[in-house]
C-alpha cells in the first residue's frame, strides 16, 4: 500500500499528504534520529581536541580528560563534571521520550 493513497483520491495535495500522513508516522524515527544526533555532537570529544588548543574554548568532555593528571586526579571533581555533563543529554532524551514510547506502540500494534 503507497500511503496516502487514499488522502490522494479524496483531493489532498502533495503537501498535505506530507503534513498530515507521512511526517506523523516519520516522527518516532525522527526524535531517535534527532537525540542521537544531539548526543554525538555534544559528546564528540576527538574533534574538538584536534581543532581546539585553548582552554577557554574547550567543550564539556575535553574539559573533563584536562582534569585527569599523568600521576595524580581528583576522581571526585571528574565524577561530579562528568554527571553535569550528562545532564543536556538526559533532557534531550526525557524530552524525546514521548515520541520514542509512541514509535514502540505504532510497531506493536496490528
Amino acid at each position: 500500500m503507497v500511503p496516502g493513497l487514499a488522502a490522494l483520491i479524496d483531493g489532498a495535495g502533495v503537501v498535505q499528504i506530507f503534513w498530515r500522513i507521512i511526517l506523523p508516522m516519520t516522527r518516532p524515527a525522527l526524535a531517535a534520529l534527532g537525540a542521537l544526533a544531539f548526543t554525538w555532537t555534544f559528546n564528540d570529544l576527538l574533534w574538538s581536541i584536534t581543532v581546539l588548543r585553548t582552554g577557554t574554548v574547550m567543550p564539556v568532555t575535553p574539559a573533563l580528560l584536562g582534569l585527569q593528571g599523568q600521576y595524580v586526579s581528583d576522581w571526585n571533581v571528574i565524577a561530579a563534571g562528568s554527571v553535569i555533563a550528562a545532564v543536556p543529554t538526559v533532557a534531550v532524551f526525557l524530552r524525546f521520550q514521548k515520541h520514542f514510547i509512541s514509535g514502540l506502540a505504532i510497531g506493536a500494534i496490528k
